[in-house]
């Protein structure tokens, strides 16, 4: 499976979206990448699906006003607004992939759909929504590492943190579920590991997957790092790496 790098520095044979500004990746498929608020990872890739009911959106990112403005300004460039977009499918719940998708879904009405086994993570975080790692300090105390349970305990929101919308979608999706992207359609295909209701979407007619956070050009993502993590989630990471790789040949869009 190919890929479609991430926008950083690695050198590769093909150039990394700039921030804001739309590449086509198929004539109904555009890659945007959106600025984030965090002092590590600057970017991530949002997906705009043209059809002729209206535009899908894969990931739109952060509920962060650079963010959202970029976004905005891009499908202005390709001649929609926000009030064109039919759907938002998100391959998993962390805010930079789906928080402006909450915003937006609120705001404007349009369909937020997520994958079903997100549902633990975000019904955890509704019941403590001031812990920053409330599994994580449980887990590192029963591994006999008290001393960074403790550190992990301390951390208190970053400013950029504070009033992000997390909300249930409007649909659970479930494997095998086939969603309209315009004039095609896209498959859900469950991959838990990065959380434990991971999806991607197979775009078969044009051998594309958007992938989300599991499979990426040149890293392993993280493992299980959200509020409520499954019991085996690396064996489930496997597993879906070994999904992926009996599925048929596609561009990976991560």
């Amino acid at each position: 499976m190919s890929s479609m790098p991430m926008s950083d520095t690695a050198p590769s044979a093909v150039a990394p979206p700039e921030v804001g500004v739309p590449l086509h990746i198929t004539p109904t498929v555009v890659c945007i990448a959106l600025p984030l608020p965090l002092p590590d990872l600057q970017v991530v890739n949002s997906y705009v699906v043209l059809g002729g009911d209206g535009l899908t959106l894969v990931d739109p990112g952060w509920a962060y006003p650079p963010a959202e403005a970029a976004l905005t300004e891009a499908m202005h460039q390709l001649g929609f607004a926000v009030t064109d977009v039919r759907r938002i499918v998100v391959t998993h719940q962390h805010w930079d992939h789906y928080s402006l998708g909450v915003r937006w879904r609120n705001r404007y009405g349009m369909e937020l759909l997520l994958g079903s086994g997100e549902r633990h993570s975000l019904h955890a975080f509704a019941q403590q929504p001031d812990s920053v790692h409330p599994a994580q300090v449980g887990m590192l105390a029963r591994a006999g590492a008290p001393d960074l349970a403790r550190q992990i305990a301390g951390l208190t929101w970053e400013p950029y943190e504070l009033g992000v919308a997390f909300d249930a979608p409007d649909r659970w999706l479930h494997d095998g579920d086939v969603l309209a992207r315009g004039d095609g359609t896209l498959v859900v295909r469950e991959t838990p590991g990065h959380t434990r209701g991971h999806v991607v979407f197979e775009d078969a007619e044009q051998q594309l997957v958007f992938s989300g956070d599991h499979l990426l050009p040149r890293i392993t993502p993280s493992i299980a790092f959200e509020r409520d993590p499954e019991p085996l989630p690396l064996a489930s990471y496997l597993d879906s790496l070994t999904l992926m790789l009996n599925l048929p040949d596609a561009r990976m869009l991560p």
